[in-house]
């Protein structure tokens, strides 16, 4: 089974509780990734950049719905080509996984299961292209 599948069925409907639940993870990791003392400052950017996009795209999600989703998608991927030499210097950092990892549980929570499959397929092949 497929970690997307159980999103297909229509009593697995994402709660204001599960909303404001992200959206907290989402600051939680915004307060983390500003404390941290181990990030050169351009990657520091980089990844609040990309955090803040996120929790914009779910502040926003009850005026957007997915569409801002998509946006926030579509901003971070920008933000990851224009700087492909940052993320190519530190693809390996645990940051970075924790940031990717977060992108797909908004992603997953905005969009429904098809198209969830399709952007995710296609984000995680071009992030692979990106970091090689």
């Amino acid at each position: 089974m497929h970690w997307l599948d159980d999103t297909a069925s229509p009593d697995n409907v994402m709660t204001q509780s599960d909303l404001d639940g992200l959206i907290q993870s989402i600051d939680a990791l915004r307060k983390e990734i500003a404390s941290a003392t181990d990030l050169e400052a351009d990657f520091k950017a980089l990844l609040l950049d990309m955090v803040e996009a996120l929790r914009r795209a779910l502040s926003e999600y009850q005026i957007r719905g997915a569409s801002g989703v998509d946006d926030a998608l579509g901003e971070i991927m920008g933000r990851l080509l224009v700087h492909l030499k940052v993320v190519q210097e530190n693809s390996k950092s645990p940051w970075f996984r924790r940031v990717f990892d977060a992108a797909m549980k908004v992603i997953k929570f905005g969009a429904d299961a098809k198209d969830t499959k399709e952007v995710l397929g296609g984000f995680g092949q071009l992030l692979l292209e990106v970091v090689k």
